[in-house]
């Protein structure tokens, strides 16, 4: 009620109120709300002012607060990234049209970056040809990503027996197709095969990016020739460099670990529709 003196909002009012008598908010009212929020958001801007996302607000305070919490100690290491994906799963169930994940991908792939070439390189530890097969395997990820993004938008305005109309991405795809809200597209024979090369991409890049990074702030041992592997990384938390970049590397392990499990779900899911 105080903020309808700033913003006349309905729907945050009706939600306020049925959480105050311990009712739950329909998944229509909080949609509702998201969309007055994203509407009347906005920060000035030489020739008008400009809006911003909410769910892009929201990315840039959850990803980045949650790598420097975890900065602190190995206790908040696991708290933060256990509450990060917590979220995210509640989220990712309840509000199937936000743009907020897919604003998430973007903050993660943005912050795992900047945050190894800034202050994991900068260690001098790793050779340019070891950066250099990083970079294009990140590219060619994010790469293949949009291209299927693209193939799904090359179905719209198409119309015949073998494709339906998803309500989430507002476009025509293949009848097995599946939405994906992470990447806020459906994802079926149209494009499946450049989804999962982008994923097996996104795996390698990030457990090598991982490796390099472990290896750097760790003490390593040599495996094979010059492959190497972190044997003792119990002082990472004494200086907010180390810990920064060890917890990055923990972040890409975590994504790359769920990237592994999405990756072997959908090829589980193509042969059992293939039988059928």
């Amino acid at each position: 009620h105080i903020l309808a003196c700033c913003c006349n909002c309905e729907d945050l009012d009706e939600s306020v109120d049925k959480l105050l008598m311990g009712q739950t908010v329909s998944s229509s009212l909080r949609q509702n709300f998201l969309l007055t929020l994203e509407d009347r958001l906005r920060i000035p801007w030489p020739g008008g002012a400009r809006k911003i996302r909410p769910g892009l607000l929201l990315a840039l305070t959850l990803i980045p607060g949650s790598i420097l919490i975890a900065t602190i100690n190995a206790y908040w290491t696991f708290t933060a990234f256990t509450s990060l994906y917590l979220l995210l799963f509640y989220l990712s169930k309840s509000l199937q049209k936000a743009n907020f994940f897919v604003d998430c991908v973007i903050v993660t792939i943005i912050t795992i970056f900047l945050i190894f070439e800034y202050y994991v390189v900068p260690f001098l530890e790793i050779l340019i040809h070891e950066n250099v097969i990083f970079f294009l395997l990140y590219v060619a990820c994010i790469g293949c990503m949009l291209l299927a993004v693209k193939r799904s938008r090359q179905l719209k305005g198409r119309i015949d027996s073998s494709v339906r109309y998803c309500s989430m991405c507002e476009a025509t795809v293949p009848l097995k197709s599946r939405h994906f809200v992470w990447i806020g597209t459906c994802v079926g024979e149209h494009n499946r095969v450049v989804y999962l090369l982008s994923q097996l991409l996104g795996i390698l890049s990030l457990m090598y990016s991982a490796n390099l990074t472990l290896t750097t702030i760790c003490h390593p041992f040599r495996v094979y020739k010059t492959i190497l592997l972190p044997d003792d990384c119990s002082e990472v938390y004494v200086q907010f460099e180390f810990a920064l970049s060890f917890v990055n590397a923990v972040f890409s392990l975590s994504i790359s670990a769920l990237l592994l499990l999405n990756v072997l779900y959908e090829l589980l899911r193509t042969l059992v529709c293939k039988r059928r």
